[in-house]
């Protein structure tokens, strides 16, 4: 009898295991690659990757799919492979030449979980998982890419900080330094670095002077010059 019990307690456990498995982002979404492409093919990449089958991925690449199909709302395979942190199939699209800085004109039915307006660079700028962010670095993104997040428009660096009060500064510092290899241009150190002060991000500051940000309004700043020490000995803090 209690031997009976328990395998009809193991089989009622094994039965509410099979009923609460987690949906994958697009099935939670409602994704269909259909509803976003007209090419077949494209659709037939969608649905691999979705799958997460790289060799059918790469099957269908080299079948001649474009990596960087346009759909409806600015829909892309990148943007198909980004969701649910499965790198290796975002990793495999970027090294065939997905592109990163497609801009979107739609959230895709996702309530802002992915904004309109924004790029697949800015969506993993600010990722806690900082994998995605370093492997558009490795791919060659624009360092002075810029897309709006919300309502504001922000540069890449930006875009991290815009997360520096969930995550360890550290994490977000390497991506700071790897884009800076980049070489970004005057214009986006110097509102990366006003940013980065505004937002008590110090070692990222420094990183950014570094590479040769200056100051436009430095007036506005003098209450932190202590912290760098403006005006006198440099302290690095990072």
């Amino acid at each position: 009898m209690w031997f009976r019990c328990c395998v009809a307690l193991l089989a009622v456990l094994c039965c509410s295991c099979d009923k609460v498995v987690r949906k994958s982002w697009h099935e939670k979404y409602g994704w269909e690659a259909e509803t976003y492409f007209e090419d077949g093919g494209v659709v037939e990449l969608c649905d691999a990757i979705e799958r997460n089958n790289l060799d059918e991925v790469e099957r269908l690449i080299a079948s001649g799919v474009d990596v960087n199909a346009l759909g409806r709302g600015g829909m892309t395979p990148l943007v198909w492979a980004f969701p649910d942190g499965k790198f290796e199939r975002f990793e495999l699209l970027l090294k065939h030449g997905a592109d990163p800085s497609i801009v979107t004109t739609s959230d895709f039915g996702t309530a802002g979980k992915l904004q309109k307006g924004t790029t697949v660079a800015h969506e993993t700028a600010m990722l806690k998982d900082g994998r995605h962010f370093l492997a558009i670095v490795r791919a060659g993104v624009d360092p002075d890419l810029k897309a709006q997040c919300g309502r504001t428009e922000l540069n890449l660096v930006q875009a991290i900080l815009s997360i520096s009060y969930k995550f360890d500064s550290r994490g977000l510092e390497s991506r700071v330094v790897a884009l800076l290899r980049l070489k970004p241009n005057q214009s986006t150190l110097n509102e990366a670095v006003a940013t980065a002060i505004n937002s008590s991000e110090f070692g990222i500051a420094l990183r950014l002077f570094e590479a040769g940000a200056e100051l436009e309004k430095s007036i506005s700043f003098l209450g932190y010059a202590a912290a760098f020490g403006l005006g006198g000995t440099t302290r690095r803090q990072c």
